[in-house]
């Protein structure tokens, strides 16, 4: 079973163009195009795979690069800055 994840509750955010602002409690976190796509992806529950599908369908493939790979740590990075979490779904 794949695991799924969601973005986390913001108390703000703000998306221009291809870039967000997304304000957590103490924290302001700028996302890039990519980040961006992914951040809007997982307003509601979505697994690597789900997001790298979005991702290659807005982006195109990555030349000589994995997107799940990319896309995961993408995910996990965004983990780390607490503006996506793991869900039971």
């Amino acid at each position: 079973m794949s695991d799924t994840y969601e973005r986390c509750p913001a108390t703000d955010a703000l998306v221009r163009d291809d870039a967000a602002l997304v304000l957590l409690d103490d924290q302001l976190i700028r996302l890039g195009p990519v980040g961006t796509a992914l951040w809007q992806r997982l307003e509601s529950p979505a697994t690597a795979d789900d997001c790298a599908v979005h991702l290659e369908e807005r982006f195109g493939a990555p030349d000589g690069e994995d997107s799940l790979d990319l896309t995961r740590a993408a995910i996990e990075a965004m983990i780390a800055q607490r503006i996506v979490r793991r869900t039971d779904g």
